[in-house]
């Protein structure tokens, strides 16, 4: 794990990406985050930016139910070299740490709140909604947490997100039927269609863009 320099424990300007692989960019530089078992103490953080995780739940979330001995030195060692890396950005709190990089700075956080703004404006104002959800699904770069695999916690979390990004999907289509662009949505829905053969939503999109 590289150091940066005796800065890095300042709070940088850190952005964390977990909607694909792990990914931390400080003052806009991409930082070195270590092994998986280092990194997943990361996103165990970052899926819950802003709360304290106990220490237990992180040994749970990294080791699963047969951790080391040492687990918690361990721990406690990953915890030191992220905070050299990206800053002094996790704290001690409650009896766990905290991540305390603004929640504005996840970009999951940013995508999930993106898609309830949307909502509430997708039948008032389908344009903006589209346009909004457009932004909103363009922050995925693949499966969330997808570098970070086997730890269960972390896997529970990428399958809400993905629940989320198939309705945002939907909800971007069903604005984008509204303003009439039905034909340019035929091919998309019906790559959909084969990719989620039982999501009944998309099929009827399908249906009603080749009916219009």
């Amino acid at each position: 794990l590289g150091r940066r320099t005796k800065s890095s424990y300042l709070q940088p300007n850190v952005e964390i990406h977990v909607l694909g692989p792990l990914e931390v960019l400080s003052d806009g530089v991409a930082v070195r985050l270590g092994g998986r078992k280092q990194r997943t103490v990361l996103a165990l953080l970052a899926a819950d930016v802003g709360k304290p995780v106990s220490v237990d739940a992180l040994i749970d979330g990294v080791w699963g139910e047969e951790p080391t001995s040492g687990a918690r030195s361990t721990l406690q060692t990953y915890v030191a070299n992220l905070r050299a890396a990206i800053g002094d950005v996790i704290v001690r709190d409650d009896g766990g740490y905290r991540l305390v990089a603004g929640s504005e700075r996840v970009d999951a956080v940013t995508f999930e709140r993106a898609v309830a703004d949307a909502t509430e404006v997708v039948e008032s104002d389908p344009a903006e909604a589209a346009q909004r959800l457009r932004a909103a699904l363009g922050l995925w770069r693949g499966h969330p947490y997808v570098d970070v695999a086997g730890s269960f916690p972390l896997e529970v979390e990428a399958r809400r997100l993905e629940e989320l990004r198939l309705r945002a999907v939907e909800t971007r289509i069903e604005a984008e039927l509204a303003l009439g662009r039905h034909a340019e949505l035929v091919a998309e829905l019906e790559v959909l269609c084969e990719e989620f053969p039982v999501y009944e939503r998309f099929r009827a999109q399908h249906m009603l863009a080749l009916y219009r």
